[in-house]
Protein backbone atom coordinates (compact mmCIF):
# COMPACT_ATOMS: atom_id res chain seq x y z
CA UNK A 1 0.00 0.00 0.00
CA UNK A 2 1.36 3.32 -0.92
CA UNK A 3 1.89 5.92 2.24
CA UNK A 4 0.05 8.99 2.02
CA UNK A 5 1.82 12.15 0.16
CA UNK A 6 1.87 15.10 1.42
CA UNK A 7 2.66 18.70 -0.13
CA UNK A 8 4.42 21.68 1.24
CA UNK A 9 3.54 24.03 -0.57
CA UNK A 10 6.02 26.88 1.04
CA UNK A 11 8.44 25.05 2.86
CA UNK A 12 11.20 27.08 4.65
CA UNK A 13 14.52 26.13 3.85
CA UNK A 14 15.58 26.79 7.24
CA UNK A 15 13.17 24.07 8.72
CA UNK A 16 14.67 20.89 6.76
CA UNK A 17 14.65 19.04 10.19
CA UNK A 18 11.62 19.74 11.19
CA UNK A 19 10.12 18.19 7.63
CA UNK A 20 11.98 15.22 7.97
CA UNK A 21 9.46 14.15 10.60
CA UNK A 22 6.98 13.56 8.35
CA UNK A 23 8.75 10.79 6.91
CA UNK A 24 8.80 9.68 10.55
CA UNK A 25 5.45 9.16 10.10
CA UNK A 26 5.19 7.29 6.87
CA UNK A 27 4.72 9.93 4.95
CA UNK A 28 6.12 10.90 1.36
CA UNK A 29 6.92 14.43 0.97
CA UNK A 30 6.10 16.69 -2.16
CA UNK A 31 8.40 19.71 -1.58
CA UNK A 32 7.12 23.42 -3.80
CA UNK A 33 9.30 26.17 -3.96
CA UNK A 34 10.78 27.44 -1.05
CA UNK A 35 9.82 30.67 0.02
CA UNK A 36 13.40 31.61 0.85
CA UNK A 37 14.49 31.50 -2.77
CA UNK A 38 11.26 32.21 -3.84
CA UNK A 39 9.46 34.88 -1.73
CA UNK A 40 6.74 36.33 -4.15
CA UNK A 41 5.90 33.07 -6.14
CA UNK A 42 2.49 32.75 -6.21
CA UNK A 43 1.45 29.05 -8.06
CA UNK A 44 -1.08 29.26 -10.96
CA UNK A 45 -3.67 26.47 -10.18
CA UNK A 46 -2.26 24.13 -13.35
CA UNK A 47 0.75 24.38 -11.19
CA UNK A 48 -0.59 23.32 -8.02
CA UNK A 49 -2.55 20.35 -9.59
CA UNK A 50 0.83 19.47 -11.42
CA UNK A 51 2.81 19.38 -7.74
CA UNK A 52 0.32 18.59 -5.49
CA UNK A 53 -3.09 17.10 -7.33
CA UNK A 54 -2.17 13.76 -5.85
CA UNK A 55 -1.51 14.55 -2.38
CA UNK A 56 -3.30 13.39 0.65
CA UNK A 57 -2.75 16.47 1.92
CA UNK A 58 -1.30 19.96 1.48
CA UNK A 59 0.47 22.58 4.26
CA UNK A 60 -0.13 25.73 2.77
CA UNK A 61 2.06 29.26 3.71
CA UNK A 62 0.53 33.04 3.82
CA UNK A 63 1.26 33.23 0.47
CA UNK A 64 -0.50 30.45 -0.95
CA UNK A 65 -4.37 30.59 -2.88
CA UNK A 66 -5.88 27.08 -2.81
CA UNK A 67 -8.67 27.70 -4.87
CA UNK A 68 -11.64 25.90 -6.11
CA UNK A 69 -10.59 24.49 -9.47
CA UNK A 70 -7.63 22.91 -7.55
CA UNK A 71 -9.76 21.58 -4.55
CA UNK A 72 -12.66 19.91 -7.12
CA UNK A 73 -9.76 18.01 -9.41
CA UNK A 74 -7.28 16.62 -6.38
CA UNK A 75 -9.08 13.46 -5.24
CA UNK A 76 -7.35 11.91 -2.94
CA UNK A 77 -7.10 14.91 -0.75
CA UNK A 78 -8.17 14.43 2.93
CA UNK A 79 -6.88 18.17 4.55
CA UNK A 80 -5.61 21.95 4.12
CA UNK A 81 -3.39 22.66 6.64
CA UNK A 82 -2.08 26.31 6.90
CA UNK A 83 0.70 27.32 9.26
CA UNK A 84 -0.70 30.44 10.44
CA UNK A 85 -4.37 31.49 11.61
CA UNK A 86 -5.90 33.65 8.48
CA UNK A 87 -7.19 31.06 5.95
CA UNK A 88 -9.30 33.46 3.76
CA UNK A 89 -7.35 32.24 0.85
CA UNK A 90 -8.61 28.86 0.91
CA UNK A 91 -11.92 27.81 -0.74
CA UNK A 92 -13.20 26.19 2.71
CA UNK A 93 -16.77 26.25 1.37
CA UNK A 94 -15.44 23.81 -1.69
CA UNK A 95 -13.37 22.29 0.72
CA UNK A 96 -16.10 21.14 3.05
CA UNK A 97 -18.64 20.62 -0.35
CA UNK A 98 -15.72 17.92 -1.12
CA UNK A 99 -15.11 16.70 2.54
CA UNK A 100 -11.81 17.98 3.25
CA UNK A 101 -10.82 19.10 6.10
CA UNK A 102 -9.24 22.69 6.68
CA UNK A 103 -7.16 23.27 9.87
CA UNK A 104 -5.19 26.21 10.73
CA UNK A 105 -2.86 26.90 13.70
CA UNK A 106 -3.38 29.45 15.99
CA UNK A 107 -0.92 28.07 19.00
CA UNK A 108 0.34 30.96 21.74
CA UNK A 109 3.26 31.99 19.65
CA UNK A 110 1.53 32.75 17.08
CA UNK A 111 -1.27 35.19 18.58
CA UNK A 112 1.45 36.36 21.14
CA UNK A 113 3.56 37.10 18.57
CA UNK A 114 0.91 39.67 16.97
CA UNK A 115 0.11 41.07 20.11
CA UNK A 116 3.52 41.95 20.95
CA UNK A 117 4.20 43.17 17.76
CA UNK A 118 1.10 45.35 17.87
CA UNK A 119 2.04 46.86 20.64
CA UNK A 120 5.53 47.89 19.17
CA UNK A 121 3.79 49.63 16.44
CA UNK A 122 1.58 51.55 18.64
CA UNK A 123 4.29 52.76 20.60
CA UNK A 124 7.01 53.16 17.13
CA UNK A 125 4.37 55.50 16.21
CA UNK A 126 3.29 57.51 19.60
CA UNK A 127 7.00 57.62 20.49
CA UNK A 128 7.96 58.45 16.36
CA UNK A 129 10.68 56.74 16.17
CA UNK A 130 10.95 56.61 12.86
CA UNK A 131 11.24 60.55 12.10
CA UNK A 132 13.19 60.26 15.83
CA UNK A 133 15.80 57.89 13.87
CA UNK A 134 15.98 59.38 10.78
CA UNK A 135 16.85 63.07 12.45
CA UNK A 136 19.51 61.25 14.52
CA UNK A 137 21.14 59.93 11.68
CA UNK A 138 21.33 62.73 9.52
CA UNK A 139 23.31 64.69 12.63
CA UNK A 140 20.51 66.55 14.15
CA UNK A 141 19.81 66.66 18.52
CA UNK A 142 16.61 67.47 19.84
CA UNK A 143 13.88 69.23 17.74
CA UNK A 144 10.84 70.14 19.89
CA UNK A 145 8.82 70.43 16.87
CA UNK A 146 9.12 66.41 16.96
CA UNK A 147 7.94 65.12 20.05
CA UNK A 148 7.17 61.50 21.54
CA UNK A 149 3.58 61.20 23.07
CA UNK A 150 3.04 59.15 25.67
CA UNK A 151 0.55 55.63 26.16
CA UNK A 152 -0.32 56.13 29.48
CA UNK A 153 -3.69 57.40 30.20
CA UNK A 154 -4.62 57.50 26.17
CA UNK A 155 -7.92 55.24 25.22
CA UNK A 156 -7.51 52.31 23.34
CA UNK A 157 -9.90 50.82 20.99
CA UNK A 158 -9.69 47.03 20.18
CA UNK A 159 -11.48 46.19 16.91
CA UNK A 160 -12.20 42.60 16.86
CA UNK A 161 -11.72 40.51 20.73
CA UNK A 162 -10.39 37.27 19.55
CA UNK A 163 -7.14 35.44 20.54
CA UNK A 164 -5.07 38.68 19.37
CA UNK A 165 -7.54 41.37 20.70
CA UNK A 166 -7.69 39.19 23.84
CA UNK A 167 -3.80 39.04 24.11
CA UNK A 168 -3.46 42.93 23.17
CA UNK A 169 -5.85 43.97 25.71
CA UNK A 170 -3.51 41.65 28.33
CA UNK A 171 -0.65 43.19 27.62
CA UNK A 172 -1.53 46.70 27.79
CA UNK A 173 -3.61 46.56 31.39
CA UNK A 174 -0.45 47.46 33.01
CA UNK A 175 -0.19 51.04 31.37
CA UNK A 176 -2.41 53.57 32.64
CA UNK A 177 -4.73 53.20 29.57
CA UNK A 178 -8.78 52.75 29.31
CA UNK A 179 -9.30 49.93 27.11
CA UNK A 180 -12.60 49.51 24.93
CA UNK A 181 -13.74 46.78 22.33
CA UNK A 182 -15.91 46.57 19.24
CA UNK A 183 -16.81 43.26 18.54
CA UNK A 184 -20.58 42.41 17.67
CA UNK A 185 -19.81 38.60 17.66
CA UNK A 186 -18.75 38.26 21.30
CA UNK A 187 -20.99 38.19 24.17
CA UNK A 188 -20.89 41.42 26.20
CA UNK A 189 -20.34 39.24 29.48
CA UNK A 190 -17.71 38.11 27.55
CA UNK A 191 -15.99 41.45 27.73
CA UNK A 192 -17.09 43.12 30.24
CA UNK A 193 -15.17 40.26 32.36
CA UNK A 194 -11.96 41.17 30.70
CA UNK A 195 -12.58 44.44 32.18
CA UNK A 196 -12.48 46.53 29.17
CA UNK A 197 -15.53 48.43 27.56
CA UNK A 198 -18.14 47.61 24.91
CA UNK A 199 -18.37 50.39 22.44
CA UNK A 200 -20.56 50.62 19.05
CA UNK A 201 -17.88 50.61 16.36
CA UNK A 202 -19.10 54.61 15.48
CA UNK A 203 -18.74 55.46 19.22
CA UNK A 204 -15.45 53.59 19.05
CA UNK A 205 -13.88 55.47 16.38
CA UNK A 206 -15.03 59.35 18.21
CA UNK A 207 -14.05 58.00 21.04
CA UNK A 208 -10.40 56.81 21.13
CA UNK A 209 -6.89 57.96 20.70
CA UNK A 210 -5.17 54.65 19.30
CA UNK A 211 -7.32 52.14 17.08
CA UNK A 212 -6.31 48.84 17.00
CA UNK A 213 -7.59 45.95 14.31
CA UNK A 214 -7.94 42.29 14.64
CA UNK A 215 -10.42 40.98 12.56
CA UNK A 216 -10.00 38.59 9.68
CA UNK A 217 -10.48 39.34 6.25
CA UNK A 218 -14.23 38.96 5.21
CA UNK A 219 -16.87 40.42 2.88
CA UNK A 220 -17.84 41.53 6.02
CA UNK A 221 -14.54 43.21 7.13
CA UNK A 222 -13.49 44.30 3.94
CA UNK A 223 -12.86 48.30 4.05
CA UNK A 224 -14.81 48.25 7.47
CA UNK A 225 -12.58 51.06 7.81
CA UNK A 226 -13.89 52.72 5.28
CA UNK A 227 -13.65 56.80 4.19
CA UNK A 228 -16.93 57.55 6.53
CA UNK A 229 -15.81 55.50 9.73
CA UNK A 230 -12.10 56.98 9.14
CA UNK A 231 -13.63 60.28 9.53
CA UNK A 232 -15.06 59.56 12.20
CA UNK A 233 -11.57 58.99 13.99
CA UNK A 234 -10.24 62.05 16.42
CA UNK A 235 -7.28 64.05 14.92
CA UNK A 236 -4.80 63.50 17.00
CA UNK A 237 -5.45 59.91 16.88
CA UNK A 238 -3.76 56.78 15.39
CA UNK A 239 -4.22 53.54 13.58
CA UNK A 240 -2.42 50.31 14.06
CA UNK A 241 -3.20 47.34 11.47
CA UNK A 242 -1.66 43.80 11.85
CA UNK A 243 -4.85 41.66 10.68
CA UNK A 244 -5.10 41.88 6.81
CA UNK A 245 -4.76 45.05 4.72
CA UNK A 246 -8.12 45.09 2.98
CA UNK A 247 -9.90 45.53 6.12
CA UNK A 248 -8.95 49.55 5.59
CA UNK A 249 -9.87 51.59 2.44
CA UNK A 250 -6.22 52.46 1.83
CA UNK A 251 -6.72 55.33 -0.57
CA UNK A 252 -9.20 56.69 2.08
CA UNK A 253 -6.79 56.24 4.75
CA UNK A 254 -3.71 57.75 2.55
CA UNK A 255 -6.05 61.00 1.91
CA UNK A 256 -6.30 61.14 5.90
CA UNK A 257 -3.14 60.85 6.96
CA UNK A 258 -2.00 63.54 4.19
CA UNK A 259 -4.35 66.03 5.20
CA UNK A 260 -3.36 65.05 9.25
CA UNK A 261 -7.53 64.22 9.78
CA UNK A 262 -5.85 61.57 11.12
CA UNK A 263 -2.57 61.45 13.30
CA UNK A 264 -0.52 58.75 11.85
CA UNK A 265 -0.73 55.11 11.51
CA UNK A 266 1.20 51.94 12.31
CA UNK A 267 0.93 49.01 8.88
CA UNK A 268 2.15 45.68 9.23
CA UNK A 269 -0.50 44.94 6.23
CA UNK A 270 -1.58 46.14 2.84
CA UNK A 271 -4.39 46.15 0.27
CA UNK A 272 -2.22 44.96 -2.59
CA UNK A 273 1.31 42.23 -1.01
CA UNK A 274 3.92 41.98 -1.39
CA UNK A 275 3.69 46.00 -0.73
CA UNK A 276 5.95 47.54 -3.68
CA UNK A 277 8.66 50.76 -2.76
CA UNK A 278 5.58 53.35 -4.94
CA UNK A 279 3.31 52.32 -2.52
CA UNK A 280 2.47 56.01 -1.55
CA UNK A 281 2.27 55.58 2.46
CA UNK A 282 5.86 55.14 2.44
CA UNK A 283 6.15 58.68 1.42
CA UNK A 284 4.87 59.70 4.79
CA UNK A 285 6.42 60.92 7.53
CA UNK A 286 3.29 60.15 10.35
CA UNK A 287 3.40 56.32 8.81
CA UNK A 288 5.32 53.63 10.50
CA UNK A 289 6.16 50.51 8.39
CA UNK A 290 6.86 46.86 8.40
CA UNK A 291 6.78 44.13 5.81
CA UNK A 292 3.42 41.59 6.98
CA UNK A 293 6.15 40.04 9.40
CA UNK A 294 5.32 41.50 13.02
CA UNK A 295 4.49 37.78 13.73
CA UNK A 296 7.76 35.87 12.46
CA UNK A 297 9.37 35.54 15.35
CA UNK A 298 11.73 32.83 15.18
CA UNK A 299 10.02 30.85 17.50
CA UNK A 300 6.53 31.03 16.92
CA UNK A 301 7.59 30.48 12.65
CA UNK A 302 9.03 26.52 14.35
CA UNK A 303 5.86 26.02 16.53
CA UNK A 304 4.08 27.42 13.33
CA UNK A 305 6.07 24.83 11.40
CA UNK A 306 5.77 21.88 13.93
CA UNK A 307 1.92 22.25 14.35
CA UNK A 308 0.95 22.09 10.82
CA UNK A 309 2.96 19.00 10.10
CA UNK A 310 1.28 17.49 13.48
CA UNK A 311 -2.60 18.60 12.05
CA UNK A 312 -1.93 17.36 8.22
CA UNK A 313 0.03 14.37 9.32
CA UNK A 314 -3.14 13.37 12.47
CA UNK A 315 -5.25 13.95 9.40
CA UNK A 316 -4.17 11.92 6.93
CA UNK A 317 -3.71 8.75 9.17
CA UNK A 318 -7.52 9.06 10.06
CA UNK A 319 -6.89 10.95 13.36
CA UNK A 320 -9.26 14.16 14.67
CA UNK A 321 -7.10 17.16 14.27
CA UNK A 322 -6.91 20.14 16.99
CA UNK A 323 -7.54 22.89 15.31
CA UNK A 324 -10.14 22.57 12.52
CA UNK A 325 -11.77 25.55 10.43
CA UNK A 326 -14.61 24.07 8.99
CA UNK A 327 -16.03 21.44 12.34
CA UNK A 328 -19.30 20.94 10.76
CA UNK A 329 -17.88 18.33 8.16
CA UNK A 330 -16.14 16.27 10.98
CA UNK A 331 -18.11 13.13 10.97
CA UNK A 332 -18.70 13.26 7.20
CA UNK A 333 -15.37 13.44 7.29
CA UNK A 334 -15.14 10.48 9.80
CA UNK A 335 -16.81 8.64 7.28
CA UNK A 336 -14.81 9.13 4.61
CA UNK A 337 -11.53 8.65 6.01
CA UNK A 338 -12.67 5.44 7.33
CA UNK A 339 -13.22 3.67 3.72
CA UNK A 340 -9.69 4.28 2.85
Amino acid sequence: MPKPLIGLLTPQDIYEKEYKTLLETQCDVIYGKSVNRYPDYKYTTEELLDYFGNCDGIIVGGRDRVPKDFIENAPKLKVITKSSIGVEKIDIKTASENTILVTNAPIPHNFISVAEGTITLMLSVLKRVFELDQMTRNGQWRNYDILPNLLYTKKIGIIGFGRIGKAVVERLKGWGVELYVYDPYVPDQVIKDAGVINLALEDLLKTCDVISIHVVLTHETHHLLNKDRLNRMKADSIIVNTSRGGVIDEESLLECLKSKRIAAAGLDVFENEPAVASNPLFGLDNVVVTPHCISLTSENLRHLTLTAIDECTNAIHGNTPKYIVNSEIIERWKKRISIY
